[in-house]
């Protein structure tokens, strides 16, 4: 009874740890739970583009940048309304996708940013944690309207975004259009809560007392 015990315990730990993070498309986090913010409003630019090309760029520690963008196709800064002065998005659209990360490469807890998708309204996401994909999916938003995506739990250390069709890959080269702003986290980097790691102790001493016991 012990071991089906202990052994019940170590599962229920490992499995929440190997959760999937959870999609969320309406603003999850508040004001007050906020640990840090890229509006890009620091952003060097030169009035209209970022100075750096297509980055990366990084602002309190969360770090954006276009992966193979087009050549000499830098990011405009100052396309349409969303929030600020600046966003984040490549001239005319490109071949490649936005990547966001942690400076240190920890993983994320909690994040969320506005979008806002041209000539094809679909945004297309791919969570990566340690080389690893953890959720792929798209998300269907009407075309050139202001939206919302965010995740949360699970422990990823990238996010990947791009506009596209369902079928469209991160991969493939097809054209894509985002833009992209006010990227917010919460939370610190993902490491098991205090329950959990008080519910695995207990599963490893359960484990220890019944070897000794076995041994005895």
């Amino acid at each position: 009874m012990k071991k089906i015990i202990c052994l019940f315990v170590c599962l229920f730990v490992f499995g929440n740890a190997n959760a999937s993070p959870i999609l969320n498309t309406s603003n999850f986090i508040s004001a007050a739970n906020r640990t840090n913010f890229n509006g890009f409003e620091n952003i060097p630019n030169d009035g209209t583009f970022f100075t750096g090309g297509s980055g990366p760029y990084t602002e309190d520690s969360i770090k954006v940048e276009q992966i193979n963008p087009d050549a000499g196709n830098d990011i405009w800064l100052t396309l349409g309304s969303m929030e600020g002065a600046f966003s984040w998005y490549p001239n005319g659209g490109d071949n490649g996708y936005t990547q966001i990360s942690l400076a240190d490469g920890t993983d994320f807890s909690a994040i969320e940013l506005i979008f806002r998708s041209y000539s094809v309204g679909n945004v297309r996401y791919s969570l990566w944690d340690d080389g690893v994909s953890v959720l792929d999916g798209f998300l269907a938003s009407s075309n050139s309207l202001l939206g919302t995506i965010g995740f949360e739990g699970g422990g990823f250390d990238q996010v990947l975004l791009r506009s596209g069709t369902s079928g469209s890959d991160f991969f493939s080269g097809e054209h894509q259009a985002l833009q992209i702003d006010s990227i917010e986290l919460a939370g610190a980097a993902s490491v098991p809560e205090p329950t959990s790691l008080a519910l695995l102790g207990l599963g490893l001493a359960g484990l220890g007392f019944s070897r000794k016991k076995k041994t005895a």
